[in-house]
């Protein structure tokens, strides 16, 4: 795994429930090209997330949830459903949990705020101001 997937996994706290924590295994072992920081990033926080049996109390960012975010870099905000790759859009609007965004944002939780490099270096950082579901 990269540095930078594993600093920016073990700096965020990361939280699934337990049928995504199943459904990201499955993904994972089928899935063998692709981003590999995507999937390293993912990778690792599959192993050291908190997995949960049901929903907690707190928004919590999962597949199918909706999710209002803002970039802090630009101050710009996106509205976005995180699904997994087969129901992903063009529009951008239903994007992956393969995605650099989606596996960045995948459980976590309302309020916080992850930071990665991006390809040539350029620092970028999400947070995250809503989950509708």
């Amino acid at each position: 795994m990269s540095a930078t997937a594993a600093a920016q996994s073990t700096d965020t706290p990361c939280t699934l429930l337990e049928r995504d924590a199943r459904l990201l295994t499955q993904l994972l072992a089928e899935t063998a090209a692709g981003d590999s920081e995507v999937l390293d990033r993912l990778d690792h926080k599959l192993a050291h997330a908190r997995v949960l049996s049901r929903k907690p109390a707190t928004a919590l960012v999962h597949i199918g949830s909706r999710v209002r975010y803002r970039d802090e870099s630009t101050g710009r905000e996106r509205l976005i459903t995180l699904v997994v790759p087969d129901e992903a859009d063009r529009d951008g609007e239903r994007i992956s949990l393969l995605s650099p965004v989606g596996s960045l944002l995948f459980g976590l939780g309302c309020g916080q705020t992850v930071e990665w490099r991006q390809p040539g270096g350029r620092r970028k950082r999400l947070h995250i101001v809503e989950v509708l579901s």
